[in-house]
């Protein structure tokens, strides 16, 4: 989904289609829908940045 976003597909409905365009079957065979993509998104949240790993006040990496 990183890749599809890094593509323009921002909205949960573009992601949905986006996937449904590269022929990506929902978990269940089927077709994506944007509530599909949100809890998918939920159990499986992007990456941080690495400017967003390093806590700002002690300096240290969160693990």
């Amino acid at each position: 989904m990183q890749a599809i976003r890094a593509d323009g597909g921002s909205s949960l409905a573009d992601l949905a289609a986006a996937l449904n365009a590269r022929g990506i079957t929902a978990p269940r065979g089927g077709k994506w829908r944007p509530a599909q993509v949100r809890r998918a998104l939920q159990r499986n949240p992007p990456p941080l940045p690495v400017e967003l790993r390093l806590s700002p006040v002690s300096g240290r990496d969160f693990p």
